[in-house]
């Protein structure tokens, strides 16, 4: 009876969708600490971006900054230095020896014999301000992303921790804002028709898609526009089979939202929106209209 029960449980597609769920966060996490810092994709200008939000206003002076010009040819990818970035990624990235990485593509950075990392004592010594020291820093975008704002938010809650602790956080929130788009992946098939069974094999190759899982690692604003776009996939999935209600109206007002404000590529997503509209008033239109000819009939 018990064999029976346990061996119930564990075929139920909630447990194994939250098994799906859970590996992939787990598996993300694994990448994260994998990964040196600033390894990502422009993750140093992101995380500049960040802190720049996160910076009180009083923290530096108009007198105090450095009218050095965003003239990025300029900019040397091997030395953060170069860049209008916050003077604790410039040095953390220079005491960690992050540039040796980012120079060329065979090249491994210096590793510790011990159990503290490559200079980590000095990092942790909190020297360093997190703060932007330039009148035009290089940010990303127009630097007031909704994730970025939100990324802020964590930068502050541990302003008092190291800059390896909230980077690293941050890079975990990325994580889960990327299990919340495999989520969505699930919900998407369930309701374009796909079985448990076949939703879920659906769902489990998506979480282990590689370049998907490494860039749900990365300090990056894509990772919140990603579940954005599939959240607004998902409520265009129930209007199509539901028609709009105000669930509905909900979530494309939700995921359009979420994904203007996190970048403007979000806005494409008016125009699927306005074409399904158009499909969903039309079939609404030619409805009526043969209830009507079938009343005008039946009247006859």
């Amino acid at each position: 009876m018990k064999n029976t029960l346990l061996l119930a449980f564990v075929k139920n597609p909630k447990f194994i969708l939250t098994l799906i769920l859970l590996v992939f966060f787990l598996k993300g996490v694994f990448m994260v600490a994998a990964q040196p810092i600033f390894g990502g994709q422009d993750e140093a200008r992101h995380y500049n971006t960040i802190q720049l939000l996160a910076q009180p206003t009083s923290a530096v002076s108009a007198t105090e900054k450095d009218l050095k010009t965003n003239d990025y040819s300029t900019r040397d990818k091997d030395d953060l230095e170069t860049y209008n970035f916050s003077q604790e990624i410039q040095k953390t990235a220079t005491a960690t020896d992050t540039d040796v990485l980012r120079g060329e593509l065979f090249n491994t950075i210096d590793f510790s014999n011990s159990d503290n990392g490559l200079n980590e004592s000095e990092i942790n010594a909190h020297t360093w301000k997190p703060y932007n020291y330039y009148a035009q820093p290089d940010i990303a975008g127009n630097g007031n992303s909704l994730y970025h704002q939100l990324g802020a938010q964590i930068e502050k809650l541990f302003a008092n921790q190291s800059i390896l602790v909230r980077f690293y956080l941050l890079r975990i929130f990325s994580v889960l804002l990327g299990t919340l788009a495999i989520l969505f992946s699930y919900l998407i098939a369930r309701n374009v028709g796909f079985s448990s069974k076949h939703a879920l094999i659906l769902t489990a190759i998506i979480s282990l898609q590689p370049k998907f899982s490494m860039y749900s690692t990365n300090i990056n604003y894509d990772v919140l526009l990603i579940p954005a776009f599939f959240l607004f996939t998902l409520a265009g999935i129930l209007a199509l089979k539901n028609g709009f209600d105000w669930k509905n109206f909900v979530l494309f007002f939700v995921s359009i939202f979420v994904a203007i404000q996190t970048k403007p590529t979000g806005f494409i997503l008016f125009v699927p929106l306005a074409g399904l509209i158009a499909h969903l008033t039309y079939e609404k239109a030619k409805n009526l209209s043969k209830k009507v000819r079938n009343i005008a009939l039946s009247g006859s």
